[in-house]
């Protein structure tokens, strides 16, 4: 049950962690 509720906050914060990055590398490809 405590590896549950720390695994969620973690996929979570991966997937935004991702998102930003896919975000900023598109942006940084559009610029050059």
């Amino acid at each position: 049950m405590k590896t549950m509720r720390l695994l969620l906050p973690m996929t979570v914060f991966c997937t935004g962690l991702f998102a930003v990055i896919n975000t900023f590398e598109d942006s940084y490809t559009r610029i050059n």
